[in-house]
């Protein structure tokens, strides 16, 4: 076996799909830390809310590099996240007094090359339009500000 695609034991029960995660991850150019940061957190299942803190400390590596990991994979295309609001129930059941971070592997159970491509191309082109959305709402911002100085700069 390859030693770059040795998969070290994840924390969780899916460890077929983290390894199919992690083998298209780097395949994709991910760096293997970055990588084996996504297989830990596929390994609990298709929805994971876990902190990024435990990733980082069950992983060995950073809380940054654990960010950049995700950071990167919503980039692929491979998860999508939303937050959660403070008390909104977990996927567990419990109420927690700070928000999470719910994210969703896009790719569970797809076994066609194919398809894991074409779902994550779509994901990423999502991504893609959300930042361009984000920058020009800064843009838009920055715009209002100028008008209302402006406005104010007129006096009574």
């Amino acid at each position: 076996m390859n030693p770059a695609l040795y998969l070290p034991p994840v924390p969780g029960v899916h460890r077929r799909e983290a390894y199919r995660l992690f083998r298209y991850a780097l395949e994709q150019g991910m760096s293997w830390l970055r990588a084996r940061v996504l297989a830990a957190a596929a390994s609990y299942g298709e929805k994971v809310w876990a902190f990024q803190g435990g990733l980082a400390d069950f992983v060995g590596c950073s809380l940054r590099t654990v960010q950049r990991a995700f950071d990167e994979a919503k980039h692929l295309g491979l998860v999508t996240s939303r937050r959660s609001r403070q008390g909104e129930l977990t996927p567990t059941g419990k109420y927690l007094k700070c928000g999470f971070a719910l994210r969703t592997f896009t790719t569970w159970h797809t076994r066609s090359r194919r398809r894991y491509n074409q779902i994550a191309a779509r994901c990423a082109l999502q991504d893609v339009y959300r930042r361009a959305r984000a920058e020009q709402n800064k843009r838009d911002r920055a715009e209002i500000r100028e008008a209302v100085a402006e406005f104010q700069a007129l006096g009574p």
